[in-house]
């Protein structure tokens, strides 16, 4: 009876939009992604539905809301079906008459090329041959959209077929060297990534020659000319001599280090990056695992110099960096590493986490690191009583996480903890607090009861309850009194949190009776309802179909756009 309750509801929906062009604004468009995530085509009645409604489709006239639905509803019904379905070549054949409708709004396009592409197994491939064509006369268009253009690539991808190759491949390798967009270029370049082997050398030799004569461009493109000629030399096509940008030279080599496996060639094409002006971190950082012991300890002191700078060495490739590191060198050796990059260690606690994490937390105990670890403290400190920034704040707090022996350095956290005007600083001092809660036996679990019912911020309160969790039932009265709070919060962990916690409460003879009585009152909820019931030991409730839920939602949406339209008259 539900896929009936379903196909009803989908009648009136397209009743709806059966005059549509454009869904209204206040429509919200992630209504029709649900539809088709969660619909289920297992129903025969709910699949000859959609088959029907395809099948009575006029694409010439029927308006484009209701064109859209039901093609994006026939794309995820074609995924249960076998290759050897004559109706949908036939559908599928029907639907072609739309590439040329220009007026169409572009999402429709989008779904029909979502469905070429789902559907593509369907069809022989000298089936596709005027979509093919579609396809290469309008990927140069720029007035279409990325997205779009980026499906155009998709489905030319798909396309194995010698005959068909003949179609496109000349003229996407055409395009590739000859279009001045680089949007353009970069799709060019992912449907040519796909048949490198069916390019002859002229076509080759051009690619190369556009690559080397072009400025920055998109990482497929250096892809694909170290695919086709993986084997240049720094003497050759390499040199720098005939390259109009240099960094896009350098990308190209590390594209070839990355694509080869003749690692013999890794240091003499590396060489010629590192010495370069656009040497980036994170070149070395893809080449780490390839160097000897030998090399990496040649190129080290190579890339001190950029190790300061934000742009060559973003906090991400400089974490990277020090994880690959930690698992080749010595503290000694890396101690240097981390001088070096003293003044940026501040910036992110994971930058001192990936070391930790090779050596240990007492890493920095080391002989050779206490220098950092002293300096580091003192910064830690500073950051703690006199930054204004909250960044710089959690950031020493967060290391001091991490790094058992700077917590003494950090002052009076409960001061932090009750009024630093940054959540996240006062949810970092709440840990750090945590991280030695042996020696604030009781002022802890007071401090987070505390927090949970007086803290405005999710950050904190997150932190204070996973620690009451973590540690029932020593502090089932301190849970107990927060149950009125937490299970109100608007964050959901905390609210889940709780009515975990609650099994507890409830088999304890003094907490049960209050316990259950709160529970009662949130029994119908919706978001935690289902739990509540679970705690309580009651049966659950049925859950509705989310489909059906998704299509009532949809025809509100609509029947208001259509009431506020005649109220307008």
């Amino acid at each position: 009876m539900r896929n009936n309750r379903v196909v009803d509801q989908l009648e009136q929906v397209f009743k709806y939009c059966a005059t549509l062009e454009r869904l209204p604004h206040s429509f919200d468009e992630t209504l029709i992604d649900d539809l088709i995530d969660k619909v289920d085509f297992t129903d025969s009645r709910l699949g000859d539905f959609v088959k029907t409604r395809l099948s009575s489709t006029n694409f010439e006239a029927d308006a484009s809301v209701a064109v859209s639905l039901v093609l994006r509803l026939y794309s995820k019904y074609c995924l249960s079906l076998s290759d050897d379905d004559m109706d949908v070549v036939r559908q599928l054949e029907r639907t072609e008459v739309l590439l040329e409708q220009r007026n169409r709004p572009a999402n429709l396009l989008s779904d029909l090329l979502g469905l070429y592409t789902a559907c593509y197994r369907f069809r022989r491939q000298c089936e596709w041959k005027n979509v093919i064509i579609w396809c290469v006369s309008n990927l140069p268009n720029e007035g279409i959209s990325i997205f779009i253009r980026r499906q155009i690539a998709d489905f030319l991808s798909l396309n194995k077929c010698s005959d068909e190759m003949k179609l496109f491949l000349p003229a996407i390798a055409e395009l590739f060297c000859h279009t001045d967009s680089n949007y353009v270029r970069n799709d060019a370049a992912s449907i040519l990534t796909n048949f490198t082997d069916h390019l002859n050398n002229d076509q080759i030799r051009s690619i190369i020659n556009t690559v080397q004569s072009i400025g920055l461009a998109g990482d497929v493109v250096y892809q694909l000319a170290a695919k086709v000629q993986p084997d240049m030399e720094l003497a050759g096509d390499l040199s720098p001599t005939i390259w109009k940008n240099e960094t896009a030279r350098c990308h190209l080599i590390m594209k070839i280090l990355e694509q080869s496996s003749r690692h013999e060639d890794v240091n003499d094409l590396f060489a010629s990056v590192v010495v370069s002006p656009c040497m980036k971190l994170r070149w070395f950082v893809d080449v780490i695992d390839l160097l000897s012991d030998k090399t990496l300890h040649k190129y080290l002191p190579k890339i001190h110099h950029i190790l300061l700078d934000p742009r060559r060495s973003p906090l991400s490739d400089l974490q990277s960096m020090l994880s690959k590191l930690s698992a080749r060198l010595t503290l000694s050796e890396i101690s240097p590493i981390l001088d070096r990059c003293f003044p940026r260690l501040l910036e992110s606690p994971y930058l001192i986490e990936a070391v930790c994490k090779a050596y240990g937390s007492d890493c920095l105990d080391h002989p050779t690191m206490t220098d950092i670890r002293d300096k580091l403290a003192l910064e830690i400190g500073k950051a703690i009583s006199n930054s204004d920034y909250w960044e710089v704040r959690d950031t020493a707090l967060e290391v001091a996480t991490i790094v058992p022996s700077f917590r003494p350095t950090l002052g009076p956290l409960r001061q932090l903890v009750v009024s630093d005007p940054s959540p996240y600083v006062r949810a970092a001092a709440l840990r750090c607090l945590i991280m030695d809660a042996e020696c604030y036996e009781q002022e802890v679990p007071q401090l987070c009861e505390s927090v949970v019912c007086s803290d405005p911020d999710a950050e904190p309160r997150l932190v204070a309850i996973r620690y009451l969790h973590s540690t029932l039932p020593s502090n089932i009265e301190n849970v107990f009194r927060i149950l009125p709070k937490a299970i109100e919060a608007s964050d959901d962990e905390i609210r889940r949190l709780m009515v975990e916690m609650c099994s507890t409460l409830l088999v304890t003879k003094e907490y049960a009776a209050d316990t259950a009585a709160e529970l009662q009152e949130w029994i119908e909820d919706p978001e935690i309802g289902a739990d509540v019931r679970a705690v309580l030991g009651k049966s659950p409730v049925e859950q509705p179909n989310p489909v059906e839920h998704i299509l009532t939602d949809m025809m509100n949406a609509l029947s208001l756009h259509f009431s506020d339209t005649i109220d307008c008259y």
